[in-house]
């Protein structure tokens, strides 16, 4: 995977908009991780977009092998959106749906940490961001960057703490799917 190291890594994320980080916009678009080296501490980052738990077209439910896919990744840190925090409806159709939130289910065992900012909120549940980490996220908090009440978007912006005791500031967006609308958000 890529590794953008020291004054790299800072130049990197210190761009204003997604589009100027090739290397996490190709990491994102394939799901695979993205290595930053911003001090001593070396992180692997992965952000997936898991929708809902399905697959295309919501034809059969693959959280579960999701799960083992996000897994085989072995990230320090994971950017989810599109997830499930709560559908009573689907547990009620697939019995091996989970009983807990998917940031929840898919973070047990591997990620210690994790915060979740619902976007989405319908009569049958909610669904939105997630963070999932392997190290302390000392804050959390979602930030509402929907344009329109057909599209709920949210930003989850958390403060993680580094084993050299400095802060990472992280930011998990889905932003809106046209281009005039994501430069507004």
């Amino acid at each position: 995977c890529p590794q953008v190291t020291g004054t790299d890594a800072r130049r990197l994320l210190s761009r204003s908009t997604p589009q100027s980080w090739p290397h996490a916009r190709l990491c994102g678009t394939l799901g695979m991780p993205f290595v930053a080296r911003l001090s001593k501490v070396a992180l692997k980052i992965c952000s997936y977009n898991i929708h809902k738990g399905f697959s295309q077209f919501n034809q059969r439910m693959v959280v579960h092998d999701l799960r083992d896919r996000l897994r085989d990744l072995n990230a320090d840190l994971m950017f989810l959106q599109e997830v499930q925090g709560m559908h009573i409806g689907h547990a009620k159709h697939h019995p091996d749906w989970p009983a807990m939130p998917q940031h929840e289910f898919l973070a047990d065992g591997v990620w210690s940490q994790t915060a979740y900012g619902g976007n989405a909120v319908h009569r049958l549940g909610h669904h939105g961001n997630a963070v999932i980490s392997k190290l302390p996220i000392l804050v959390a908090d979602n930030l509402d960057v929907s344009l329109t009440r057909f599209e709920r978007r949210g930003l989850l912006h958390c403060v993680l703490e580094l084993s050299d005791h400095s802060r990472l500031h992280a930011i998990c967006v889905h932003v809106s799917l046209t281009d005039s609308q994501r430069r507004r958000q």
